[in-house]
Order: C-alpha cells, then structure tokens, then sequence
C-alpha cells in the first residue's frame, strides 16, 4: 500500500503524455540547506524539485504495463477459509 500511496501522490499531470500511457511522470519536492565549505548550515533554505518518468513491467518481461488511471484506496476483504 505504501507503493500505491506514494505512486498516487506524486503522480504529475503531463502537457505532452504519451499516447500509450506505459510510463508515468512524478515529482518530488524536498526542502534543501545550504552549507558552507567546512559543513556549517548557512540557514537558507531552498525547495528542489525533482522529475522521474516510471514504467513498470511484469517480473521478468520487457514489456511495459499501461498505467491504470487511479490506484486502490483501501485493501480488499480477505477471510480465511
């Protein structure tokens, strides 16, 4: 489920997606410190922006899955015989 929560909230709508929908653009946000040469903080922070274009593929294959357009919220029921 953790997968499922941080695919679905950094997940970036996209200008320009691709057509066939195998890959999926994500951004993560972070705040940064800047330091000085001998390590000390400088107490400014910034925020760093990072993009990451994912696909995924069953294991062992080479073939791309399509992404599905939303993800489970909650796990299924599940009792035991």
């Amino acid at each position: 489920w953790a997968l499922f929560s941080i695919l679905s909230t950094h997940r970036e709508a996209e200008r320009n997606a691709r057509l066939d929908g195998r890959a999926q653009l994500l951004r993560f946000e972070f705040p940064l410190l800047a330091q000085t040469d001998d390590g000390k903080t400088t107490g400014s922070e910034t925020q760093a922006r990072v993009f990451l274009r994912m696909a995924i593929s069953p294991a062992g294959k080479k073939t791309w899955l399509a992404w599905p357009a939303s993800f489970p919220t909650k796990a299924p029921e599940w009792a035991m015989p």
